[in-house]
């Protein structure tokens, strides 16, 4: 009896190499969670939830369904092996049959090619490995007892339990890496957030308090007022208010800036939550409402009696016409007069950075709604006066601001092909 299948179970590679790349996503998906969200969730659910994205499952066997096809009759020669040369001539063919054992399995299938910590040194049993099932083919002359074959299934079934067995022990260890590095990575980001935000920190210590979190509450003394009643001039912003906002909105960004490989995978709409989650933790009105409001795509306004007083946008640099459509839509919106306007752009896909800002100051100084514009007061800024495009008495300030959270692409390792391998190896024989 000869088994005909040559794939090695449990030998093609480590699975330490598999778990170790785990534990860089790991790190990588706590920072990609959301500031509000990583602030509210419980750290133990965050835990659990990350371990449940980034497990591999054990590999089970299905005993209980495994299958044996009805023997097929064949040739075999001296060496048990099936014959398949029917135009010559051999005297020790004799008839035999071959039987196809299925294994069912659940679980990771990459499992079956890697090896545990623990292992043999010449792999496992040799097996064909298929989607939901691994096959054995067995040849054995028609003379021979049949209780041969169910030793050598059965010694082959014992190896691959023990495999599993070993592997299962170093998943369980995985499992609690992965939760040790999943809390450690939280620790650390809650720590830098707190550090960078007081208002959050005192947010959390005031929980223990039972206090009020306390905000700035002398910034837009004006706007509860414009609700009550019919003012003589229409409610606006003021410079100081509106350079405080600008100044929150700057720290925020540069926190961007200097971790691109935390905020670059962001969406315009996530960055857009990260900048009103912070203004509205360090910034309050006298009725202590949440002032900034998600008003549309990747935008968040001030509204007083239905316009607005305050706009922010939030833009993915893609190209001049989309950043110019943007624009557009912000200066035809109906608003009160003098509306101030962060206009944010984040430029995470041109590896020219200068590129980006000079495509952007040509926008500005092209547009026709222009009227005045200042800029040198901060790198990559330029304060701007523009009239509304569809009431000439109405103007808008935008403080235009540009950041760059690109993250340029390790270059790839390139492999040796196992064709390119044996030719290789065949070379170092020949010396």
């Amino acid at each position: 009896m000869k088994n005909h299948n040559h794939n090695h179970l449990f030998k093609d590679c480590s699975l330490e190499i598999i778990l170790r790349n785990n534990y860089t996503n790991i790190i990588s998906h706590v920072n990609s969670i959301p500031e509000e969200e990583l602030i509210n969730t419980p750290q133990k659910e965050i835990v659990e939830r990350i371990l449940s994205e980034n497990c591999v499952k054990k590999l089970v066997l299905h005993e209980d369904k495994i299958r044996m096809h009805q023997p097929i009759k064949c040739k075999l020669d001296s060496e048990n092996k099936i014959y398949g040369a029917a135009t010559s001539i051999n005297l020790c063919i004799v008839d035999g049959s071959e039987v196809s054992v299925e294994i069912p399995y659940s679980g990771d299938r990459r499992l079956w090619v890697s090896y545990p910590s623990i292992h043999y040194m010449n792999g496992g049993p040799r097996f064909t490995i298929k989607s939901d099932c691994i096959v054995k083919n067995y040849a054995q002359k028609n003379d021979n007892n049949q209780s041969e074959m169910q030793e050598r299934f059965a010694h082959a079934l014992a190896m691959i339990k023990q495999y599993l067995k070993w592997q299962e022990n170093d998943l369980r260890l995985y499992e609690a890496k992965v939760k040790k590095i999943a809390a450690k990575t939280i620790h650390y980001r809650l720590q830098k957030l707190y550090k960078e935000n007081e208002a959050i920190l005192a947010k959390e210590e005031s929980k223990k308090h039972n206090q009020k979190l306390s905000r700035i509450s002398n910034i837009f003394p004006t706007l509860h007022q414009a609700e009550q009643a019919e003012p003589e001039h229409e409610p606006a912003i003021s410079n100081k208010d509106f350079f405080e906002i600008s100044k929150i909105i700057r720290e925020t960004c540069r926190m961007f800036e200097r971790t691109p490989g935390i905020f670059n995978i962001h969406s315009d709409e996530e960055l857009m939550k990260i900048i009103i989650s912070t203004l509205n933790s360090r910034i309050s009105e006298m009725q202590n409402r949440r002032l900034f409001q998600k008003s549309g795509q990747a935008k968040f306004n001030v509204n007083i009696g239905g316009k607005e007083v305050h706009i922010c946008k939030c833009l993915i640099w893609k190209c001049i016409d989309g950043m110019t459509y943007a624009l557009n839509n912000i200066l035809a919106t109906p608003t009160w007069n003098n509306c101030k306007v962060n206009f944010i752009i984040f430029n995470k896909n041109e590896f020219l950075f200068r590129k980006v800002l000079n495509s952007i100051a040509n926008i500005i100084r092209k547009h026709t709604s222009l009227f005045s514009m200042y800029s040198g007061v901060r790198p990559n800024e330029w304060n701007t006066s523009m009239y509304s495009l569809n009431n000439k008495s109405n103007n808008f300030q935008i403080h235009f601001m540009a950041y760059n959270i690109f993250k340029g692409q390790k270059k790839p390792r390139h492999k040796l092909t196992e064709q390119e391998r044996f030719f290789f190896s065949q070379l170092a024989t020949k010396e």
